[in-house]
């Protein structure tokens, strides 16, 4: 039976980071000091947060071993080779991981300072999508402009909405930025611009971290 192509790019996903092409002997990050990143869940995926630049990338398990070996010391080479079941698959998988990780520290996954200038300023227009929630004298007010954002996080806080004012509730506000989206709280931006995915995942925690404060939130899990 002839092998399918491409089995490398088969076997191994590194989620949404695509392989970019290009030399395979690109530069690669520079992990003189380490950074502060932790490795969270969400749904079926993974978030890469470094908690130093406030970057985050959302990607997989397998992705998740090639940065806990990155991190480790281990280079582009011996990562590929660690991992492929067949010799053949390594130079694919070395060109595919090296295109990742440049992926990541252009995100500023690998920084060790914090972004600034990568976080929007919220949208002026009033978000026409409102609802309230509090839990034990905590609360927050949920404004967004996206339908389908806005029905994922009123569901997922169900529990905790009211319909009575909250005294002080901090506003965190979800908005869409062209194909992206983002997340303010209180006008301070949460995270540069993601996908759906990646702007609910870090909404979620902040909301969470509104009602039981934010030394309570270590993860999300949904």
């Amino acid at each position: 039976m002839q092998q399918e192509p491409a089995a490398a790019s088969r076997l191994f996903d590194f989620g949404r980071t695509p392989y970019l092409g290009g030399p395979r002997d690109r530069p690669q990050p520079d992990l003189t000091m380490t950074p502060d990143i932790e490795i969270l869940p969400i749904g079926d995926s993974l978030v890469f947060r470094n908690r130093g630049s406030r970057a985050l990338v959302l990607s997989n398990p397998a992705a998740a071993e090639v940065l806990k070996a990155r991190l480790a010391g281990r280079t582009v080479a011996e990562i590929a080779g660690g991992i492929a079941d067949d010799p053949a698959d390594a130079p694919d998988l070395e060109a595919m991981i090296g295109d990742t990780l440049a992926a990541w520290e252009r995100a500023g996954l690998f920084r060790t300072d914090r972004l600034e200038d990568a976080f929007p300023a919220p949208p002026k227009a009033p978000a026409p999508l409102r609802a309230s929630f509090a839990l034990a004298g905590r609360g927050f007010e949920l404004r967004s402009d996206c339908a389908d954002t806005f029905g994922l996080m009123t569901a997922f806080f169900a529990d905790y909405r009211t319909f009575d004012p909250v005294a002080d509730a901090a506003v965190l506000r979800i908005g869409a930025m062209g194909e992206d989206h983002a997340a303010w709280l209180d006008e301070a931006p949460l995270w540069r611009t993601g996908d759906r995915d990646e702007t609910r995942f870090v909404a979620m925690r902040a909301g969470l971290a509104c009602l039981a404060g934010g030394a309570a939130i270590a993860a999300v899990l949904h």
